[in-house]
């Protein structure tokens, strides 16, 4: 018992030691996202992008020289809109767009090239839902028991850090899959617009604000 509790505190005391030593960088960014649906859409029904905003935190901690640990807490929107065929006409006509509203937390690995000045990301995004609405137009429904309650993705992205003063500017374009099923699991058949399963893809474009918090 001795032993483990031993191996337990000094386990504690060595990342507590590398956590106090290492370079962390905290910031804020803000931004759009492109996103759609993809999956099994009812027969009739084609989806389109949905635009959205995305804002929240950057918190950042280095790993090796050119690689950091970035974990990003944020508001993120999620939806797609939608055409409906209708019978004797050529054209399709404007369906309801739906609008999903989450707290989302990627963690993510930055890659730095090129002197710091260009990056590649990469990770995972887990995401908490905190409202689904149906919007045709003339009447907005919540829809939120419809959608899962967590969602998964994975992001990949390209950027671009400029340094101003003491702080960082970052430019940066990500893609994104989802991985889970985003419809909710008790779901048997789909209602006129939302399938029994489909997933989310998006682009977002987002300008972020860091700071240098010390460290080696």
């Amino acid at each position: 018992m001795m032993r483990r509790i031993l191996v337990l505190a000094t386990t504690l005391f060595l990342v507590a030691n590398a956590a106090t030593a290492a370079e962390w960088r905290l910031g804020v960014q803000a931004g759009a996202n492109s996103s759609g649906l993809s999956g099994d859409v009812p027969s009739g029904v084609s989806v389109g992008k949905h635009s959205g905003m995305v804002a929240g935190m950057i918190g950042e901690m280095r790993l090796a020289e050119d690689v950091w640990l970035s974990v990003q807490p944020m508001y993120l929107q999620r939806g797609t809109t939608t055409q409906l065929a209708v019978a004797g006409e050529a054209e399709k006509i404007e369906g309801p767009s739906l609008a999903m509203n989450y707290f989302a937390v990627p963690i993510l690995a930055r890659v730095v090239s090129n002197s710091g000045r260009t990056y590649v990301m990469g990770g995972f995004n887990p995401a908490f839902l905190m409202d689904a609405e149906m919007d045709d137009g003339t009447l907005t429904e919540d829809v939120s028991s419809a959608v899962n309650s967590f969602a998964l993705a994975a992001d990949i992205g390209f950027g671009v850090l400029v340094p101003v003063g003491g702080s960082i500017l970052s430019f940066e374009a990500r893609y994104e899959q989802s991985i889970l099923n985003l419809a909710a699991d008790d779901r048997q058949e789909a209602d006129d617009v939302l399938p029994v399963r489909f997933r989310s893809t998006g682009f977002q474009f987002m300008a972020g604000l860091m700071w240098p918090l010390g460290g080696k």
